[in-house]
This record gives C-alpha cells, sequence and structure tokens, in this order.
C-alpha cells in the first residue's frame, strides 16, 4: 500500500494535501526575486523626453470664437468688394458713368470673390492662416487697383470718381486690415 490518502480521507498532519508526502517539505516554487530599486529617476508618462505618438485621428485644437469671426468678416468685405466692383467707377458729364466690369473692376471681381470663398473656410475653422495670408494679399492687389485708377480719374477733367470705386478701395483696405489681424489671431 502507499502512503496516498485515498479519495475522501485526510493526509496525515503535517503533510501537504496537494504534494506526494517525500515533498511536503518543499514549497511548489520559488521563492520570487527581490531586485534592487534603480539608482536614477524613471521618465513619466507625458514628461519631456519621452516619444509619445498621437493617433492620426487626434481632433485638432478648435479655432476661437474670434478667429472664426475674422473669417465671416472676410466674406463680408468680399461681398461689399464684389457689388463695388460692378457699380459705377467714374461719372461724367450728363449722368454717364463707366461701370467697373468695363475696365479693372473685373479683376478685383474675381479677387473679392477669392477672398470670399476663403473667408468662409476660416469661418469655418479651417485653414485659418492660409485664408488671413490670402486675404491680406488681395485687399492689397484691390487698394492698389483702386488706388491706380483713382490717380487716372484725377487727371481727366470730365470724369470724377464713382462709388463703386470708393467702395472697393474700402474693401480692399478692410480685406488688409482683416487679414492682419487674422495672421496675429491664428487660434
Amino acid at each position: 500500500m502507499s502512503d496516498q490518502p485515498s479519495y475522501g480521507e485526510q493526509p496525515p498532519p503535517g503533510q501537504s494535501p496537494y504534494l506526494p508526502p517525500d515533498q511536503s517539505q518543499y514549497q511548489p516554487y520559488p521563492p520570487p526575486q527581490q531586485f534592487e530599486q534603480p539608482q536614477y529617476a524613471q521618465p513619466q508618462y507625458g514628461q519631456p523626453g519621452q516619444w509619445q505618438q498621437q493617433p492620426p485621428y487626434a481632433p485638432q485644437p478648435a479655432a476661437s470664437v474670434v478667429a472664426r469671426s475674422i473669417g465671416w468678416v472676410i466674406v463680408g468685405l468680399g461681398v461689399l468688394g464684389v457689388i463695388g466692383s460692378v457699380l459705377p467707377w467714374a461719372n461724367g458729364p450728363f449722368g454717364i458713368s463707366v461701370s467697373g466690369t468695363d475696365g479693372d473692376g473685373g479683376l478685383t471681381l474675381v479677387l473679392f470673390l477669392a477672398a470670399g470663398v476663403l473667408g468662409v473656410v476660416r469661418g469655418l475653422g479651417r485653414w485659418m492662416l492660409g485664408a488671413a495670408i490670402v486675404a491680406l494679399v488681395m485687399g492689397a492687389l484691390c487698394s492698389l487697383t483702386a488706388l491706380i485708377d483713382m490717380g487716372d480719374l484725377a487727371d481727366s477733367e470730365f470724369a470724377s470718381v464713382g462709388g463703386g470705386l470708393i467702395l472697393v478701395l474700402l474693401a480692399g483696405l478692410g480685406l488688409i486690415g482683416a487679414g492682419v489681424f487674422g495672421i496675429v489671431r491664428r487660434r
């Protein structure tokens, strides 16, 4: 017979129920090893020097209300510039007027439309810096065009500056201001 208890019997005192009788003084697993603590500080999560990769779908910080509002100001100035581009740029004797689209108004119309479209993009919170730079450049080009045409009309004895040309100049100067402010306030 063996020293093993049969089914349902208790093992003799001092003998483990799970080990054979000759191995009762041994532990089934070796004791865990003790390791020394490192002598240097471990970098913590989020600390500088630890490489962190953000997932590609990480949301971008939302643009502030002021930064997005600049986009809608650019849209309004673009609409004013488009209206000024089709209004009379020169008034002559006997009620004769020359529309802006008969001369350089076609160019300013396209420039103001482009600025207005990019203003909508900025107003929706996208492409903040690019829209501001384009508004600044478009405003400078439209203002320069209006100033050159005003200088040409100042030399004429029979024509005076029309309301459309003044509106184009004011809208172009407004785009320059909105572009500069938009570059400063990108977020």
